[in-house]
């Protein structure tokens, strides 16, 4: 199921390196196959739906998560909410819909270094490690998917 949901939201950046890798390998560059990138983000979300596995596994033996814990499952579900207005969610987003700058910044050309590219677009909330959210945004591309004249200036901090 997690394959299922998280595969295609990695579509623009499967896409994109294929595009890039596409090109390189017109000018005789070596080039290392998609799906070794889907593969890196694949092992993110495979090993995340591991450990929810288990949060889900421990909070039941401990009784928080039943009828009787309201509260918890509350808690919870409002933290979900509240993820969903956030910046952390737009610069995940952002990211994950505009990936050129992120490979441009980071192009590989061995299968492992292809690989920990995926990973590293699996481990989007990168925030958690270390960068905020204007280095998750700085150096976007300057035009949008479609071609057309990028709208989100008013994100970046060096404005």
């Amino acid at each position: 199921m997690t394959l299922a949901m998280m595969l295609p939201s990695a579509a623009p950046m499967i896409l994109t390196y294929a595009e890039i890798a596409d090109m390189a390998a017109r000018k005789g560059d070596r080039i290392v196959s998609p799906f070794v990138i889907a593969s890196g983000y694949a092992l993110v979300w495979l090993g995340f739906a591991a450990a929810a596995a288990l949060a889900q596994v421990t909070l039941t033996r401990l009784a928080l998560i039943e009828a009787a814990s309201g509260l918890f499952s509350g808690a919870i579900f409002l933290g979900a909410g509240v993820y969903q207005f956030s910046a952390l969610k737009h610069a995940c987003l952002r990211q994950c819909r505009h990936p050129f700058p992120f490979f441009f910044a980071n192009w590989a050309t061995t299968p492992r270094a292809v690989f920990r590219l995926g990973v590293k677009q699996g481990v989007l909330p990168r925030l958690l490690l270390g960068d905020d959210a204007g280095d998750v945004c700085r150096g976007c591309d300057e035009r949008d998917l479609d071609g057309g004249a990028r709208r989100g200036d008013d994100h970046r901090e060096d404005q």
